[in-house]
């Protein structure tokens, strides 16, 4: 049987699981073969088990999944005897793994009990299996075959492996390892155990030894020896090479350069003068060596193909052993003179986007190829011109800047028309007007909403942030947010990330943003990057984003580049807007809380949306799209210096956000304040985008391991504080209990009820993650009683660890951080002035601001506040009755608690007084005569409604009072705004049953209230300055 508990968390987020049978052959859910190498033969986790969890499965014996290349699997089989001994070859790769992880990786029994898997996480794939074959010391131990059971293998990609989840001595944890120290293991492990290995193996071994001598001619170099040259760096690099030790023809120990894991990854051959690194899988002669020792090639970057495309290092490694080792250089007249040509050869530069002498150059693509467009800081074009030549005084010759040539598909000049988009980096056209910013605003949401569904304020937030994506590297500021694209498969996201694509300057769509092809393609276009199915966090691509993030971040380079002839190490400056698309948030809270979120997980229901881009739809988008381009092209001539005159104007409504938002929050929030200043007609939206981006922060934290501690932690707390009950059937003794630490009474959770609500998962790391949240726990005495199965009530006295009830102002940063009930209770109360519980209360203003709401008989906003006042004091009114030690300056001696109280009371009087006049009377009277024509009169004259339901849509599509009556609602409201109707419905209780009511519902889209009072007000506003 499988053990699912024991299952890293990161293998059951994967699709790549199927089943097998007793012959431990792959299989889909459906009985056909899986293929390791076919992912839509994979399936999800929860499916595999369902299958072989039904009684009725007699197919099924286990389950196993399929590497896909972020996975690897190592195999040691039949590596167990009868009596459990485990053979010294499997023992000595066990300590050698469990040593490189510090004893953290995962291991299990495989299901013959006979070997051992272990798995990990891999910074990158193998070029092919590592296979090796050990001796059988006697006839029992081959199979049917007559060869060998027992054998070590390797794989990263491409393999299936069963599963077990029978974790061996608690190694459950599935952690990273290099494949470099992998490499490095298998090599040691090689020579340690070459004599166990079968005749086949051995040979193989030593023809790829053989192999491994073989080296270019243009890495010869007769007139020095590899010992002469070890004798050199020996004295250079103190003595690397003494540690080294004769292994058959060759010498091993530690390269001197990038170290060892094992302390015997270089291999030098004195007879050959050839040298092998095992670390990183090949080797060369004599001239790659000095590259190497001189730090001039990386030996990780090094391959036997390296000079031909690297002749400027060839010949820096030439004039080293002309300077250091006495070797003269046969030159010819002709290369003579080709160096004085070229002393006197302007260089050649390609650049994008620079300034130079206070006007700035731009590339443009025309009819007549690529060309830099000129303007000034006042947004003013002076001309267009195909290259700038200036005179570089330290260099004593021409600089020639060219427009950057487009990438291309192939390694020559891409002169005629191929499959696929020509234009991989989407440069703009000459610029064209477009009025004002807000035309220009409605003019890309409008092109968006065309192409793609999102949720209104989505397209918003993207409309901004391609506003900004335009002008980014002009704007003085230091970070650039990122959006992050979240749904499952067949969403959108692609579709989404493509057509911002092609409206956004400079911008390139991809799915790789690896640091080398990130930092070269950043120099030459400063590119806005869109990111499809980006893959899990690693080191690499944290660096990445950190450096797209933050204007100051780098990425570095070193032994390699050469800047003005000097080799060392190269800053790149990488940032820049980029927008990413995923299925499930990063594993790195830090990264995406640098992130705007968008999530599509939502039932698609436009139908007025092209299904597929061809045919006379892709052209019309292209034609758009390149309309777009340009007029964002002129936007950012004529608009960068005025963001940046108000680039530090903060709206003093945003500012109130900052009382309730995390400050790397309210840092990202604050971003689109950039472009707001100049649309300030788009204020109460980007006001609704700052609420949404709130709670999705919030929504996205509580998925993070700190975010599940916490919200259980708070779960708990607020159990507790309400009086509920807690089964003594589900927890040993109460989840929650006073006890004394060091004389001082506290109340706490117990740790061993949150293991049993969290998972054993949790046990080791449940500690660390509450220190992390500053919750500090006590491991005390306690006496308590139980019910024991067979003697009943019993008293016992044990040690219990407990997770200690902080004081008010620490769980309001908890409540604040991870809980959604309190952030959304919050925004609600923020919009008549109450900004938080540790905040003063201006009572007569809230009354104010309530007085105004009964005025317009606003009854149901005002019974809406009444709850959430009264949420307001369940949530923290009973804190005081926690022993947590606390201090008279606590919170709780803030006046909100009673001023909450005060404004409860208030505004049930308030109810009760508009209970008792005519005021839903004056509410029908209101809307008839703000939406005359709406109410069919007839039809409310003939049936009365007899319902008490109200619901609120919102609908591509126009409907009237004719419409409602098929399933005998009532249109109590309606009105236009964006191009979409929203209508306030009265609806029977037994017409939610009505085929015509789900009809109705398949083509509308339900809202709650408050969302459909915001939308109202906003096409009041709009109605007034069309008047005006």
């Amino acid at each position: 049987m499988v053990n699912f508990p024991n299952i890293p968390e990161y293998l059951k987020n994967k699709a790549i699981w199927v089943l097998h049978n007793a012959k431990k052959e792959p299989l889909q859910v459906n009985g056909l073969y899986a293929k390791s190498t076919d992912p839509n033969t994979w399936n999800t986790l929860d499916n595999v088990k369902k299958v072989l969890e039904d009684p009725k499965n007699k197919k099924f014996t286990g389950i196993g999944f399929c590497l896909d290349g972020t996975i690897s699997g190592i195999d040691l089989d039949h590596c167990i005897d009868d009596n459990g001994n485990i053979d010294g070859w499997a023992l000595y790769m066990i300590q050698e793994i469990s040593r490189i992880t510090k004893n953290e990786f995962y291991m299990e029994y495989s299901p013959s009990k006979r070997g051992f898997h272990i798995y990990f996480l891999n910074n990158k794939e193998t070029k092919k299996p590592i296979i090796l074959d050990i001796k059988n010391e006697d006839d029992k131990q081959l199979n049917n075959e007559g060869k060998t059971n027992k054998h070590i293998e390797i794989y990263t990609h491409s393999r299936f492996f069963t599963f077990t989840g029978d974790v061996y001595d608690n190694h459950n944890k599935l952690t990273q390892i290099d494949i470099d120290d992998i490499n490095e293991i298998i090599e040691n492990f090689i020579e340690k155990f070459f004599d166990k290995f079968t005749p086949e193996t051995q040979k193989r071994i030593k023809n790829d030894e053989q192999e491994r001598t073989r080296i270019e001619n243009n890495d010869i170099e007769p007139s020095i020896t590899m010992q002469e040259l070890v004798d050199y760096y020996s004295i250079l690099y103190s003595n690397a090479f003494n540690q080294f030790r004769k292994v058959g023809k060759e010498f091993r120990g530690p390269h001197p350069i990038h170290g060892s894991s094992t302390g015997n990854n270089l291999a030098i051959n004195f007879e050959k003068n050839v040298w092998y690194c095992f670390r990183h899988g090949h080797g060369g002669g004599i001239n790659s060596f000095i590259g190497i020792m001189e730090k001039t090639i990386s030996c990780e970057e090094w391959n036997s193909n390296y000079f031909e495309t690297h002749t400027e290092i060839l010949e820096k490694i030439n004039k080293i052993k002309q300077e250091k080792f006495g070797i003269k250089l046969k030159q010819t007249k002709k290369k003579e003179k080709e160096e004085n040509e070229n002393k006197e050869k302007p260089e050649i530069i390609y650049s994008s986007k620079f300034k130079y002498q206070g006007l700035y150059y731009n590339e443009i693509q025309t009819e007549k190829g690529y060309k830099f467009i000129v303007f000034d800081e006042e947004g003013n074009i002076k001309n267009t011109i195909d290259e700038l030549e200036i005179f570089d005084e330290s260099l004593g010759k021409k600089i020639i800047f060219k427009p950057a040539p487009q990438i291309t598909e192939r390694k020559y000049i891409n002169l005629i028309e191929e499959f696929g988009d020509p234009d991989i980096i989407k440069f703009p056209g000459y610029p064209i007007e477009f009025g004002t910013p807000y035309d220009l605003f409605k003019d890309i949401r409008k092109y968006t909403h065309k192409y793609v569904e999102l949720k209104s304020l989505d397209e918003i937030l993207l409309t901004f942030y391609v506003m900004e994506s335009s002008v980014f590297d002009l704007l003085k500021k230091f970070t650039y947010p990122m959006i992050h694209i979240l749904g499952p498969h067949g969403h959108g996201k692609t579709r989404t990330l493509t057509i911002l694509n092609y409206i956004t300057p400079y911008s390139i769509y991809t799915d790789n943003i690896k640091a080398p092809a990130t930092k070269r393609i950043s120099q030459l276009y400063a590119p806005v990057l869109f990111v499809d199915e980006k893959g899990q966090m690693d080191e690499d691509l944290r660096a990445v984003l950190n450096a797209r993030y933050n204007r100051n971040a780098v990425i570095l380079n070193a032994d390699k580049e050469i800047q003005r002839g000097f080799s060392g190490v190269i800053a790149y400056r990488i940032p820049g807007p980029i927008v990413l698309a995923g299925r499930e948030v990063f594993n790195d809270p830090a990264i995406e809380s640098k992130s705007f979120q968008i999530n599509m997980d939502f039932e698609l229901k436009r139908k007025d949306i092209p299904r597929d881009l061809k045919g006379e739809i892709f052209d019309n988008l292209l034609k758009e799209a390149k309309e777009l381009r340009d007029k964002l092209m002129m936007f950012r001539i004529k608009y960068f210096k005025k963001i940046n005159e108000k680039i530090n104007e903060t709206p003093e409504w945003l500012k109130e956000f900052e009382e309730i938002t995390d400050p790397r929050l309210y840092e990202l929030l604050n971003s689109l304040s950039d472009i707001l200043n100049i649309i300030p007609e788009m204020k109460e939206e980007v006001m609704q985008i700052y609420e949404e981006q709130i709670k999705q922060n919030v929504l996205t934290e509580s998925k993070t391991p700190e975010g599940v501690v916490a919200k259980m932690f708070l779960d708990f707390v607020r159990d507790d504080i309400e009086g509920k009950e807690f089964d003594s059937s589900e927890y040993e003794t109460e989840p929650i209990k006073n006890y004394k630490f060091n004389g001082k009474g506290y109340r706490g959770v117990s740790l061993k009820a949150m293991y049993s609500e969290l998972g054993e998962n949790y046990k080791t790391k449940l500690g660390m993650i509450l220190s992390r949240l500053g919750i500090e726990t006590h491991r005390v005495r306690i006496t308590y009683e139980y019910n024991d199965a067979k003697e009943g009530k019993k008293t016992i006295t044990k040690r219990l660890s407990f997770a200690r009830i902080p004081e008010p102002e620490k769980l309001l940063q908890l409540f604040k951080r991870y809980d959604i009930d309190y952030i959304n209770m919050i925004i609600i109360l923020k919009k008549i002035g109450i900004s938080g519980f540790d905040k003063e209360i201006d009572i007569d203003q809230v009354k104010k601001r309530l007085d105004e709401l009964a005025e317009l008989d606003e009854l149901n906003i005002v019974y809406r506040y009444e709850d959430e006042f009264g949420k307001f004091l369940k949530y923290f009114s009973n804190f005081t009755s926690l022993p947590c030690n606390i201090n008279s300056s606590s919170i709780l001696s803030s006046p909100s608690i009673k001023s909450i109280e005060i404004l409860l009371d208030y505004t049930n009087k308030k109810i009760k007084s508009s209970e008792n006049t005519e005021s839903n009377k004056k509410l029908d009277d209101y809307d008839k005569g703000a939406n005359q024509g709406s109410l069919d009169q007839k039809g409310q004259d003939d049936e009365k409604i007899q319902s008490n339901f109200y619901e609120y849509y919102v609908s591509e599509y126009s409907f009237d009072q004719k419409y409602f009556d098929n399933f005998k609602a009532r249109l109590k409201r309606h009105f236009e705004y964006e191009m979409r109707h929203y209508y306030e419905l009265e609806i029977p209780e037994n017409s939610l049953s009505d085929d015509k009511y789900k009809i109705f519902t398949s083509k509308a889209q339900k809202i709650d209230f408050l969302k459909f009072e915001d939308m109202r007000e906003r096409s009041k506003e709009v109605n007034k300055e069309e008047k005006k």
